[in-house]
């Protein structure tokens, strides 16, 4: 699996290394590539925000985007990865039962 980390902050990128490979677990070997990118923006009340985007590569060529935004740092990449993470697992489960018919 190939990562690439889109961000400004050098902690984010050491942060979600460690992160990734606590969330993927065995789902790593069902991603090819997964970029994730991170932008500052502002909300209708002009408060900081932080947008967080997910593109992963499945191994058998479909892709899935997942976007958050949060005004935490941390919490925006966490939830990103754990929203990640259901996808991918409905996924699998989805393609499991499809073999199974």
């Amino acid at each position: 699996m190939q990562t690439l980390v889109v961000s400004d902050h050098v902690e984010l990128r050491e942060q979600t290394d460690r992160l990734l490979s606590y969330y993927l677990g065995d789902l790593e070997r069902n991603v090819a590539t997964l970029t994730i990118s991170v932008d500052s923006v502002r909300d209708s009340l002009d408060n900081d925000l932080y947008r967080c985007r997910a593109e992963v590569l499945c191994t058998d060529g479909e892709t899935i985007v997942v976007d958050e935004t949060q005004a935490d740092l941390t919490l925006v990449v966490t939830r990103l990865l754990d929203r990640t993470v259901r996808t991918l697992h409905r996924r699998s489960h989805w393609a499991a039962r499809q073999r199974l018919r």
